[in-house]
């Protein structure tokens, strides 16, 4: 029996001939394609380079020039360097740029820093102004209101022509800024009585008083008179004068 014979009579004998079942080559492809992956993940590295000293073999053969694979090898590794040393020297260079512009750039980069820290942590105080009275509106019966404004305006005028730019402000612009700690209260009178001259018309009392704020005492109390509704500024004037004296 020569050897063909024999090797035929062990394919017989094992059933070596018979097709392989379906869930078998299935596990077969399956574990094949597994073990090709872990091989790959396990030196992933050793076979890009072996790829790349291949793909390099076989293009430079197509050149027509005469290389061994070991020199295809070295060929890969020098090209490998050299743009590994151009990526580390393009690298330097940016970060050389990036310092020297940040060396340059220091001064106004801290001027801002320091602006901005000074503005977060000084914030603006705005300083509290203390004054000697607020004069509350003007009250007087059968006149406009603008009039009574008016009147309230000519009070704190005269009293800060007379002690100074902080003596009286308008009550309705007292706050946490603006502070009195006493009230001028304002009140203008007709009365039934005629004045001397019959043609100025009425006569009208203008008082004043002020009140503490703490207490509501009422602080000091005076009064004058006009001759006539147009005298009623003088009187103001002349008012002002006396109280300006106990501020």
């Amino acid at each position: 029996m020569n050897t063909t014979d024999v090797l035929k009579s062990v394919i017989d004998k094992y059933e070596l001939s018979d097709p392989v079942p379906l869930n078998v080559r299935q596990a077969m492809e399956k574990s094949r394609k597994e073990n090709l992956i872990r091989i790959l993940k396990k030196d992933s590295r050793r076979v890009l380079f072996i790829s790349a000293v291949v793909s390099f073999f076989l293009w430079i053969k197509k050149l027509g020039i005469s290389i061994s694979i070991v020199k295809s090898a070295v060929a890969v590794i020098s090209a490998l360097v050299i743009v590994i040393g151009v990526l580390v020297t393009a690298s330097v260079y940016t970060t050389g740029k990036i310092m020297d512009y940040l060396q340059d750039e220091a001064p106004v980069i801290e001027q801002v820093q320091n602006s901005e820290t000074e503005s977060v942590e000084k914030p603006v105080v705005q300083d509290v102004l203390s004054y000697a009275v607020a004069v509350s509106p003007v009250e007087m019966d059968d006149v406009s209101d603008a009039l009574l404004r008016e009147y309230t305006k000519k009070m704190i005028l005269e009293l800060r022509n007379i002690k100074g730019a902080q003596a009286a402000i308008d009550i309705d612009k007292l706050d946490k800024y603006h502070l009195a700690d006493k009230i001028l209260s304002i009140s203008i009178i007709k009365l039934d009585e005629k004045s001397q001259n019959d043609s100025a018309g009425s006569v009208y009392r203008v008082s004043a008083k002020i009140i503490s704020t703490v207490n509501s005492q009422v602080l000091m109390y005076s009064s004058v008179t006009a001759d006539a509704e147009s005298g009623i500024p003088d009187s103001l004037r002349k008012l002002a004068e006396k109280v300006s004296a106990k501020l």
